[in-house]
């Protein structure tokens, strides 16, 4: 993702995409988008192997006895797919989504939080309270608020998902 000798930015220019280089982490617009999308390429495989394990798992013979009795693919999906892999969606979600919310690495290693605070997570804010400005009670502090937020999404996240399970 650098500017002059990044790969991306010399395929973009090399194919005419592009005539000056984009400032992928340096460039407000869009260093956002370029941390995502790198968060992104990492997290894809797993949750794709997943699923397609997933997909492995349901037997043929559902799918066989729903075509006997008149099922569209439409049909297939809403009642056997989707529900045999609610597991799969849930678990891939809750651990994706905590992923995510903790990332520290890519924002840290990309930006340092920078441009200015423009990319500042809750993660760099533990990591330069307690180890920049060795205020050790601030990161705690940072720390315990992101475990809260956390717990809140997994009770949410599970009171919906179980909801959703009885009633189908």
């Amino acid at each position: 993702l650098h500017s002059r000798y990044g790969v991306v930015n010399l395929t973009l220019q090399k194919f005419g995409l592009i005539h000056q280089p984009i400032f992928f982490l340096t460039d407000t617009s869009v260093v956002w988008l370029s941390i995502i999308l790198v968060i992104v390429w990492r997290e894809l495989p797993f949750a794709v192997v997943t699923f397609l394990a997933g997909l492995q798992s349901i037997p043929r013979e559902l799918y066989e006895v729903a075509r006997i009795d008149g099922a569209d693919w439409i049909h297939e999906l809403r009642y056997i797919t989707v529900p045999l892999l609610k597991p799969v969606i849930t678990i891939i979600g809750f651990m994706i989504t905590i992923w995510t919310f903790n990332n520290f690495v890519y924002v840290w290693l990309f930006t340092g939080g920078g441009p200015g605070d423009f990319t500042h997570v809750l993660g760099t804010g533990v990591y330069l309270e307690s180890f920049v400005n060795y205020k050790i009670g601030y990161g705690a502090t940072f720390g315990v608020i992101m475990t809260l937020i956390m717990m809140i999404f997994a009770i949410v996240y599970f009171t919906t998902f179980f909801k959703r399970s009885e009633s189908v």
